[in-house]
């Protein structure tokens, strides 16, 4: 009982308050580890190892300074462009693999013409032909005439056109290629190539089609006759049509 009591008597140990150069010194060495070190990004690794190798090559060549300070910039500027211009390559790759479907929404053709119309009005021409061209296959649809399906491109869709219209066979495929020219700009779009697309959609609207079993008897070779009304050459007989197509 006596050395508990003197146990509890004795002082108790406390850690000793370090002097204010002796807390300095633990902070900085605290923070001078590496969880407190902000991670530098892969442009900042790549330019400081740069800056190290071209360090290493100024001093065995004996290079000015300055030299070596540009020549740093240089590649860093080069490397950085080439990085560039390979994320918008793929970038615009996997773009273009997604925006191959012929559609990207439900309209109908009522309101897919519509907004044709209206792009026509705000001259934004390229708008005007693409869905002028999803609005006569979408009306195809509508008609059972034809079945869109997911995926369905431009000219899967013109050759299904064809099917089920074969006297316009020659003008489904040269309206799936201006679908094509007009949304991946191959070509410059313009008021007569509307022009001639609202032109088809009024004949495929007049013209009556091949029913789902009939158009699946047709062979390639019957699918091949006259363009009908509207011929594929649009400078041989659309009035509309311009020459001098920016390539």
């Amino acid at each position: 009982m006596n050395l508990i009591w003197k146990l509890a008597l004795l002082p108790t140990w406390s850690q000793p308050t370090p002097s204010p150069d002796e807390a300095r010194q633990q902070a900085h060495h605290e923070l001078s580890k590496v969880a407190y070190k902000p991670k530098q990004n892969i442009l900042e690794k790549l330019f400081k190892w740069l800056d190290s190798t071209l360090s290493k090559a100024k001093l065995n060549l004996g290079l000015p300074e300055w030299v070596g300070v540009l020549l740093t910039f240089l590649i860093f500027m080069a490397l950085l462009a080439l990085l560039l211009y390979l994320a918008t390559k793929i970038t615009l790759a996997r773009r273009k693999r997604k925006s191959k479907a012929l559609f990207d929404d439900k309209r109908d053709a009522s309101m897919l013409t519509l907004s044709a119309n209206k792009a026509a009005a705000a001259g934004d021409w390229v708008s005007a032909v693409v869905d002028r061209f999803r609005a006569i296959i979408r009306s195809l649809d509508e008609r059972a005439l034809l079945e869109d399906y997911p995926g369905m491109t431009a000219q899967e869709a013109g050759q299904l056109g064809a099917q089920v219209m074969p006297n316009l066979n020659e003008s489904f495929a040269y309206a799936a290629n201006l679908f094509d020219r007009a949304r991946y700009g191959h070509e410059e779009t313009g008021p007569s190539d509307d022009q001639w697309m609202r032109d088809f959609a009024v004949t495929v609207t007049k013209t009556p089609g091949i029913t789902h079993q009939s158009a699946h008897n047709l062979t390639p070779e019957l699918t091949h006759g006259s363009a009908g009304p509207l011929d594929v050459n649009p400078y041989a007989s659309n009035p509309y049509a311009t020459k001098g197509r920016r390539r």
